[in-house]
């Protein structure tokens, strides 16, 4: 029975004459349409070809947004910078709660009307909602914190200490996101903080002599703590959109922000006028 099966399986394969014939044909097909017998080798190297000029072009694009993203962070950085001076200059004549809400009002606002003129959710996506408002209650207090800083502390000084939050950033994203945090990174955020020990200079290691443009020692003490504590709710602010990523739209962010720091700003309005 075996045998009979093996014998008619073998009948189903070509025998050698026509293995021969076929080759025989396929030589002569060669002979007389080589162009033809070579397209497929050819249209093999138009592939690979074609994967390198598409690999080199997102190569380009991808430099070119890396370009354009820190054009945009240089532009963030100079607008950041005039905010604080024009809240140092507003801390003359107002409560740094006032400056807060109406910063807030104003962003609240724009970054609505933006998300309605291009069709976009201002509130976002529903299962993403409970981290955009943790993004925009950080970022309410770190913004309340160092509007305060920059009332009682040079603006130098408290942009300097503010400024600390990259250092934050990166260790809350180790922590929390698992992203890589090496000795070198460690390294420079000891000399970050030597830093900022020299600009803070605490009283308990420079005395209590400071210069005449500090009212005295208790609001430079309290400036540059909120000045740091700012910049650990940024971190944690960024370190949340992190989180988020790519599924929310950047002014969704703008209007969580604006609307928890409206909030936050109302009330601290609103307490410290109810004082007696």
């Amino acid at each position: 029975m075996l045998n009979k099966n093996v014998q008619e399986n073998t009948s189903l394969l070509p025998s050698s004459d026509e293995l021969s014939d076929e080759a025989g044909q396929g030589y002569r097909s060669f002979r007389r349409y080589p162009r033809q017998s070579t397209y497929c080798s050819f249209q093999e190297g138009r592939d690979v070809e074609s994967a390198e000029v598409l690999s080199t072009s997102l190569l380009v694009g991808e430099h070119h947004n890396e370009n354009l993203g820190l054009f945009l962070m240089l532009l963030s950085a100079i607008g950041f910078s005039l905010n604080g001076l024009t809240v140092k200059i507003s801390g003359h004549y107002f409560p740094a709660s006032v400056i807060v809400l109406a910063r807030s009002i104003i962003q609240a606002i724009f970054g609505i009307v933006a998300c309605l003129f291009l069709r976009i959710p201002p509130l976002g996506p529903v299962h993403r909602r409970r981290l955009l408002a943790s993004r925009g209650i950080f970022g309410a207090v770190g913004l309340a914190l160092y509007y305060y800083a920059l009332t009682v502390l040079p603006i130098a000084d408290a942009t300097v200490l503010f400024l600390t939050g990259p250092v934050f950033t990166s260790i809350l994203a180790h922590l929390w996101l698992g992203e890589d945090f090496n000795y070198l990174d460690a390294l420079t955020s000891l000399l970050c903080f030597a830093g900022v020990i020299l600009t803070a200079r605490p009283p308990f290691l420079f005395g209590v002599s400071q210069p005449t443009h500090f009212p005295t020692v208790v609001d430079q003490t309290i400036g540059a703590t909120c000045a740091i504590l700012g910049a650990v709710f940024s971190a944690c602010a960024y370190v949340t959109v992190r989180k988020i990523g790519s599924e929310v739209h950047f002014l969704q962010h703008v209007v969580s922000f604006g609307i928890a720091s409206t909030f936050f700003a109302g009330l601290m309005v609103f307490f410290s006028y109810c004082e007696p």
